[in-house]
This record gives structure tokens, C-alpha cells and sequence, in this order.
């Protein structure tokens, strides 16, 4: 797909994203997973993406140079199984957001860190 444009973004590229998952159970089989089935399904789904996009961010911004990619992966799970006394129902993920550290450039982009970002890495 098309990936971040704004007039900040080192040039516009094509953004790759990838997403497997494996439903042990009973299958999901939407395109979008719901929260809980409220006791109307057993399920065990575990599954992870991943995503990239070159030249995405400036680690100098006021310079326009040195242009870091975007790697961002994911992993993903959820549980749910009725019972006589009602449904149980578990689910996780973890995002590792990358901009090749662009955060620890001269003047970064802020969109290097905060919500969308990469978290800041203390050594």
C-alpha cells in the first residue's frame, strides 16, 4: 500500500505489510477479530505481522538528511472458552515499533517517538 506521506517524509514509498495467524480451536474466520464471542466459540488464535517502509523519517529534520526505514513487527494471541459458570477470555499482543533509531539523531523528526513511534531505549 501507499505508505506516510506528510511533508516531513524523506520521499513517498510503497509500505510492505505481512500477517499469519492460526486458529487452533474453532476458526476465526473474519477479517476482523472480536474482543469476545461471549462464550459462543472456543478459541485459540496466535499470530504475528510485520511491516516496512524505507526512507520513512528524518533523524535530522531541519537538515532533511539522514532518512531512517520503518520495521515494525507484532505478535498476537487470544483465548476464549465457555464454561458452565460463563466464558473465559484472554488476549495479548506486543509491538515493537523501529525507526533505526532516528530518535537519536541531531534534530529527529517527534514522530520518531510518542504514540506512533519507537520507544526510547535507555542503555
Amino acid at each position: 500500500m501507499e505508505g506516510r506521506e506528510d511533508i516531513n517524509t524523506p520521499r513517498s514509498s510503497l509500505r510492505y505489510t505481512g500477517r499469519l495467524h492460526v486458529s487452533l480451536l474453532q476458526p476465526e474466520a473474519s477479517i476482523v477479530y472480536f474482543g469476545t464471542y461471549l462464550g459462543r466459540k472456543k478459541v485459540l488464535t496466535i499470530g504475528g505481522g510485520i511491516q516496512y517502509e524505507p526512507d520513512v523519517i528524518y533523524g535530522n529534520l531541519g537538515a532533511k538528511t539522514d532518512a531512517k526505514d520503518d520495521t515494525t513487527w507484532t505478535v498476537d494471541g487470544f483465548f476464549e472458552y465457555p464454561t458452565p459458570v460463563g466464558a473465559f477470555t484472554l488476549s495479548g499482543a506486543y509491538l515493537n515499533v523501529s525507526f533505526d533509531n532516528a530518535y537519536k539523531g541531531f534534530d529527529p523528526d517527534p514522530k520518531a517517538t510518542g504514540m506512533y513511534g519507537q520507544v526510547i531505549s535507555f542503555p
